[in-house]
């Protein structure tokens, strides 16, 4: 028969497992509550490098994106290794404001936001939207372009700090 001495340590031990366990558990799940998990898809700001290669020729993209999914966009991408020298642009839609560089010589090119806009927006959107839809969420993703370019994506960060003084010339 098991006296009442050895039956109180038995549940002590009992209980104290199961603090642990249960300790351990809600730890590894971000203590019980909503776990904020960030994807592309619900990023607030993102950095992206990609090489792209059209007819032989690669050109290396660094884009970088604040307040991604509100009306407060920030935009910047550097387009490097060109023929012509090294791009950069800064486009913020909620003022249509624009500016872009030739070789770090900044020029304010907002009163051509629409076309500067149309023509870069339509590869930050497919970027973002072929990562959404089809990148693992780890590493490095290639794929094919619509027109055909093959696109290497890399140094993909997801909720970066990204300093305002990056989103000016």
């Amino acid at each position: 028969m098991v006296n009442r001495k050895t039956l109180v340590v038995a549940v002590t031990v009992i209980v104290a497992v199961a603090a642990v366990g249960v300790g351990v558990y809600l730890a590894t799940q971000g203590g019980g509550g909503t776990k904020n998990t960030y994807t592309v898809a619900n990023a607030k700001s993102l950095q992206i490098e990609t090489n792209v290669t059209e007819q032989g020729v690669t050109v290396t993209h660094k884009w970088a994106a604040k307040n991604l999914n509100s009306t407060q966009l920030l935009l910047r991408f550097d387009l490097l290794g060109g023929e012509a020298g090294n791009y950069s642009y800064i486009l913020i839609p909620s003022n249509q404001t624009a500016w872009s560089a030739v070789n770090g010589a900044w020029t304010d090119a907002s009163s051509s936001f629409s076309s500067v806009w149309s023509a870069w927006d339509p590869h930050w959107s497919n970027l973002v939207n072929e990562l959404v839809a089809n990148w693992s969420g780890t590493g490095d993703h290639n794929y094919t372009a619509s027109n055909g370019a093959s696109v290497k994506v890399y140094k993909i960060v997801i909720n970066p700090a990204l300093a305002d003084s990056m989103f000016q010339p």
